[in-house]
This record gives structure tokens, C-alpha cells and sequence, in this order.
């Protein structure tokens, strides 16, 4: 039994509440769940993958669908490689 004042119960149980049933938005609950590779629950080799890529580049064609593919590729492949640190950053400056 968790408290009702933990972090599952304040913030992580009530932030899938918003996702899930108030925004209808998909959910996966992957933190004692992922397995990773190919054919994996989420698509990412590793934990240290922060883009769903396929999930990202379906949702990036449907609502681009005039945006060639050469150019969204590139920077799709690029972004999770340099870290969100790097990038985060650099925008900023």
C-alpha cells in the first residue's frame, strides 16, 4: 500500500489520470516492463533513448505530409544521439 502522499500517488498517478483519461492519450507503463532492441515494447535500443523514433517520425509524417523525408530523417536520427543537454543548450544561445 503507498502513501497518499508519495510521489506514485501525487504526481505519477495523477499525471497518467491526465494522459490517459482525461486527454485519451495512449499509455505504457515500461518502468519494471521495457525490454529493448529490436521488436522491443517501446522501439529503443537502450534506456538512454529519449525520442520514441518510430512513434516520432509516424506522428512527424502525419502532420507534415508535404515535408520531404531526406530532411526529417536527418535531424530525427541526429537529435537523440547529441543528448538533450547539448540541444537544449544550444537553443537557448
Amino acid at each position: 500500500m503507498t502513501s497518499q502522499y508519495s510521489e506514485d500517488n501525487l504526481i505519477e498517478q495523477t499525471a497518467i489520470d491526465l494522459f490517459k483519461v482525461q486527454l485519451g492519450w495512449q499509455v505504457e507503463l515500461a518502468f519494471n516492463a521495457e525490454t529493448f532492441g529490436a521488436g522491443s515494447m517501446l522501439g529503443r535500443e537502450n534506456k538512454t533513448e529519449i525520442l520514441l523514433r518510430k512513434v516520432f517520425l509516424d506522428k512527424l509524417k502525419e502532420f507534415n505530409p508535404n515535408l520531404p523525408r531526406k530532411p526529417m530523417m536527418r535531424h530525427t536520427v541526429n537529435y537523440p544521439k547529441q543528448g538533450v543537454t547539448k540541444v537544449t543548450l544550444r537553443n537557448q544561445f
